[in-house]
């Protein structure tokens, strides 16, 4: 059965986890939760100080592993070849942007093979970890300087039933998001094998699911789903590391999904079954009638099927409230709002 702890210290006003519905013993556990991949930002000073150490590839003065550079136009980094750190210095016109990024765990291993989760307790160490390799680089941060949160990635890892899993993966393609264009990679077949949904706003992955076990080569198909934000705050919402191991971050992290968060939405295999939860929750035939058509247009269409955006969002918002959602080559009933739950309720913890 599903394990997660002190899921009831959250702030006033935050995301607040439902009751665990009992979907027949399908969740398993929580694998793992914590940082992937994380990018620490420095704005201030003369952008001139750092400019000698981006003129070219260059080597660690530690370990003596190479260093690789690359340019385009204003933006020039480098990446060491053996922790996968990557420094990356911008230009732009009210300064500049010197960002340290790579996997947390590699981070810390100071070998870029590890591809772990890290508490979030640990990014102040990840911090160090960035200083230190960035000086062996040539980059010298400035210790008075406070590094902030330009990136961070908070992922949870579940484990199912193979084939219930894979239909997590089949019934998270299906959800309809508002403002956000989903990104579904699948292997042919039928019913289609889902290996990650990616919800996307603008340019940017917002949040993906995508099956980790198969990703990595250790396990099963279905048998372990990762669910990660990507969090990239505009500069002005940007935290130092000290604050931001004090955020509310099971808020961060459920954002993309808004209220799918604490509902209770059902994925459905059919349109018979379908109808008969929206006429079982709707209250009236007539509302019923309504959801039905929104839900397939929706489903067949997505927002191009309403006459503008606002409509739109107004037709998602009320699936949403009423909960029930149709997804292709789902085997069985999926009890999504508990697993969304599932996903968010670790980070209730911190």
């Amino acid at each position: 059965m599903l394990q997660v702890t002190n899921a009831d210290a959250l702030p006033p006003g935050s995301w607040v986890p439902s009751p665990i519905r009992e979907p027949d013993d399908e969740f398993l556990h929580v694998a793992a939760h914590g940082l992937h991949t994380v990018s620490l930002a420095h704005r201030e000073g003369d952008v001139e100080e750092f400019e000698d150490a981006f003129a070219g590839p260059t080597w660690d003065i530690s370990t003596g592993e190479s260093v690789t550079y690359g340019c385009v136009y204003e933006r020039r980094w480098l990446c060491h070849t053996g922790t996968g750190l990557r420094l990356d210095l911008k230009r732009h016109p009210r300064g500049f942007l010197l960002a340290a990024s790579g996997n947390a765990s590699a981070l810390l291993a100071q070998d870029h093979t590890h591809d772990g989760l890290v508490p979030v307790a640990r990014l102040g160490d990840v911090e160090r970890a960035i200083r230190q390799q960035a000086g062996r680089m040539g980059v010298c941060l400035p210790r008075s300087s406070r590094l902030a949160v330009h990136r961070a990635d908070l992922a949870t890892d579940l484990g199912f039933d193979p084939a219930f899993g894979l239909d997590v993966l089949r019934a998270f393609a299906a959800l309809p998001v508002s403002r956000h264009e989903a990104e579904t990679h699948a292997i042919s077949g039928f019913p289609a094998v889902k290996k990650a949904v990616k919800w996307r706003r603008g340019e940017r992955i917002q949040m993906q699911a995508y099956d980790r076990g198969r990703a990595r080569g250790t396990a099963p198909p279905g048998t372990l789903v990762r669910l990660e934000r990507q969090y990239r705050p505009r500069p002005r919402d940007q935290m130092t590391v000290a604050e931001f191991g004090e955020a509310d971050l099971a808020t961060i992290y459920a954002a993309p999904l808004g209220s799918y968060a604490n509902a209770d939405v059902v994925v459905v295999p059919s349109w018979a079954m379908a109808d008969a939860l929206l006429q079982a929750r709707a209250g009236s035939d007539a509302k019923a009638l309504s959801h039905l058509g929104t839900l397939v247009r929706v489903t067949t269409r997505g927002d191009e099927a309403f006459a503008d955006r606002a409509t739109a969002r107004r037709r998602i918002r009320d699936l949403r409230q009423i909960g029930v959602i149709v997804a292709d080559g789902v085997q069985a009933e999926v009890p999504l709002g508990a697993v969304i739950d599932a996903y968010v309720r670790p980070w209730g913890s911190w």
